[in-house]
């Protein structure tokens, strides 16, 4: 089986891409650091292949969360798959109130759109719309609300997934030159298999996932 087909047969891969820092003033946040854009690079069993952006914009109690993300696998010089995705995302209180999102998935074009509604978040894709009750929340790791949750909803396929999350234990992680004291937890569910790291400050520093025997590394690079 190619490299680009365990990628493209792994749903969850953007919802790596809609993970975001912690964001001082969102609900059960803590503010660690007062700036609006966040660079993580990703590797690909050891190799360089892209990274991912975040940039925030506030207005009244609403935050705005953009979210870019570029991947290019190479195999003996030859590119064998790309993963392009955008995600603009309306947060408020905690909870998801909107959600556009586009995805190239080595050629596959996906979108999700949701917005709320009296009822709850109504979210379409691929042609099928559901409607969500209560407080809907994205792979949104820069929130320790996150880990409780039970579903969350992905950015590239508008599935509303089960997932466990539990704590592992801390551990010292080390990111670039720097040296963290983090606690790392594991989240399962359906086509993931994934561990992240948060430091002492509780900020998302790490992100390690299983792609059947290789492994895919999101690491803090600002």
């Amino acid at each position: 089986m190619g490299i680009w087909h365990v990628f493209r047969q792994r749903a969850w891969l953007a919802a790596a891409c809609a993970g975001l820092l912690l964001v001082p003033g969102w609900q059960g946040a803590v503010a660690t650091a007062e700036r609006s854009a966040w660079r993580f690079k990703v590797f690909y069993d050891g190799k360089d292949i892209g990274e991912q952006r975040f940039r925030i914009s506030r207005s009244g109690d609403k935050e705005q969360v953009d979210i870019e993300a570029a991947f290019k696998v190479s195999f003996l010089g030859i590119d064998v798959y790309r993963y392009q995705h955008q995600n603009r995302e309306v947060w408020s209180s905690g909870c998801l109130e909107s959600m556009q999102a586009r995805t190239d998935d080595g050629g596959d074009r996906l979108a999700v759109d949701a917005a709320k509604t009296p009822a709850g978040l109504k979210a379409l894709s691929q042609g099928r719309e559901a409607v969500l009750p209560g407080c809907v929340m994205s792979f949104a790791y820069w929130n320790p609300e996150f880990l409780k949750q039970q579903r969350l909803l992905n950015s590239q396929t508008g599935e509303y997934q089960p997932v466990s999350i539990r704590a592992v234990g801390s551990e010292s992680v080390k990111i670039g030159q720097r040296q963290f004291n983090a606690v790392r937890y594991k989240l399962k569910g359906k086509e993931i298999d994934m561990d992240l790291w948060y430091a002492d400050n509780r900020e998302w520093v790490r992100l390690e996932s299983d792609l059947k025997g290789s492994r895919l590394v999101y690491e803090l690079a600002d």
